[in-house]
């Protein structure tokens, strides 16, 4: 079961540094002669994004109870607006994030998400 994304956190992503990236559902097969063979393999891909959100220091302590308890360092998937469409989608971290200093108790956390089938 998917867990809570915390409400606390800023729940839009930033816009810069935000990328999504489309998960193949296709297999690609080498040819002795001519091109290659390409079919699709599965119905859905496994869609990727790299996103950011800026957050107080008391924020980082809410996520990171969140992320390495609640999501057990990651493995737990949870639930998040989908940043394109909107729409409530399940997530899952593809590593561990990473935190940048802003100045001052701001920071900026960069992560990559996998949207799950």
């Amino acid at each position: 079961m998917a867990q809570v994304f915390p409400a606390a956190l800023q729940d839009l992503l930033n816009q810069a540094g935000f990328t999504q990236e489309f998960g193949s559902v296709i297999i690609r097969s080498k040819m002795d002669v001519g091109p290659e063979k390409v079919r699709q393999r599965f119905t859905k891909g496994i869609d990727k994004f790299s996103c950011t959100i800026d957050m107080d220091y008391d924020d980082y302590i809410t996520f990171s109870t969140f992320f390495k308890t609640t999501l057990s360092g990651g493995v737990k998937t949870f639930n998040y607006d989908h940043p394109m469409t909107g729409v409530e989608s399940e997530f899952r971290f593809v590593k561990e994030p990473s935190i940048t200093p802003l100045g001052g108790r701001i920071f900026r956390l960069n992560f990559q998400w996998e949207e799950m089938p």
